[in-house]
């Protein structure tokens, strides 16, 4: 995501009130099958979601709500996710998910593949520069 994009999510006011608001962070513009909001995180580097204090981490999940309910106004996905998996990013992440399908989310519990089965982004093309600045102005207009 463009720097642009962080700095017009910013400027919406998301994440910037509350307990370690500074210390916050909501982006938009990642590698995914369909357009979604973002993931939350803190601006330094926390390995584990469940090493970060409580107030942060209610301060992610009020921020997420925020960023879910601009973007469920937006994308008009049949229900909005929040996912912490810690995996493909080492680094403390709650992911704002737009569901437009009821496998817009799985696990491996989902998956009836008695071979074994591989997950990978390698296909997922990142989005451009444009559309990623476009995204962000849309959930920053929702969040207003």
């Amino acid at each position: 995501m463009s720097a642009s994009s962080a700095t017009a999510i910013k400027r919406s006011g998301i994440g910037t009130s509350g307990p370690g608001s500074d210390r916050l962070s909501a982006v938009a513009g990642q590698r995914h099958l369909r357009p979604v909001a973002s993931p939350c995180h803190p601006r330094d580097h926390i390995d584990h979601f469940t090493d970060m204090d409580d107030a942060l981490a209610a301060h992610i999940m009020v921020t997420a709500q925020r960023l879910a309910r601009a973007a469920r106004r937006v994308l008009r996905p049949l229900r909005m996710g929040y996912v912490v998996h810690g995996f493909g990013v080492a680094h403390a992440h709650l992911n704002v998910i737009a569901q437009h399908d009821p496998t817009d989310i799985i696990s491996a519990c989902h998956v009836d593949a008695p071979g074994g089965f591989t997950v990978t982004q390698d296909h997922l093309t990142p989005p451009t520069r444009v559309a990623s600045e476009a995204m962000a102005a849309r959930l920053c207009y929702a969040l207003q």
